[in-house]
């Protein structure tokens, strides 16, 4: 499964920071075909070693990224930030063939996430709070890092 991030939020490489347009294209290639987070800390740690300390577009670059990275270990088809009358919330929608089972997901979701709905049998909706897109990129990530990080989860890669 190949998530679908919607958050609003959008990360570049801008062109102050890699001046070279084949460099910076080249990263792109790169940073598309990463697959695990250690192999995006890696490319994370060379841009740094080439071209100085990251500025904040391609943080946030990295960070969807690798929320891209976790979604696609949970089996996350799409994670939508939605404005509503309260505020706005992170839809989850699980791909029907994910192996995180509502013995792991529901308490994750009462522990971490007070306020969360079901929308339907695979989207969860969770009070998405307030902050700079940097702080809810953080709160987002380290959410799912949670629920990643409880019992072993089978990769769904394989899952069409």
């Amino acid at each position: 499964v190949e998530p679908e991030l919607r958050l609003g939020i959008q990360g570049h490489i801008p062109g102050t920071y890699v001046e070279n347009e084949t460099q910076r294209l080249q990263l792109y290639r790169r940073l598309s075909a990463v697959t695990s987070t250690p192999a995006l800390q890696e490319l994370q740690n060379e841009m740094q070693d080439r071209f100085g300390i990251l500025p904040e577009p391609t943080r946030r670059l990295l960070e969807v990224l690798e929320i891209k990275i976790l979604a696609r270990t949970l089996g996350l088809e799409r994670i939508q930030s939605v404005g509503t009358r309260n505020g706005s919330e992170l839809r989850l929608t699980f791909h029907p063939s994910t192996s995180l089972g509502a013995e792991k997901l529901l308490p994750w979701l009462e522990s971490h996430n007070p306020g969360f709905r079901f929308q339907s049998e695979h989207v969860v909706c969770i009070p998405e709070g307030g902050g700079t897109p940097a702080e809810r990129l953080q709160r987002l990530k380290g959410q799912l890092q949670r629920l990643c990080d409880g019992d072993s989860i089978k990769n769904p890669a394989s899952v069409s």
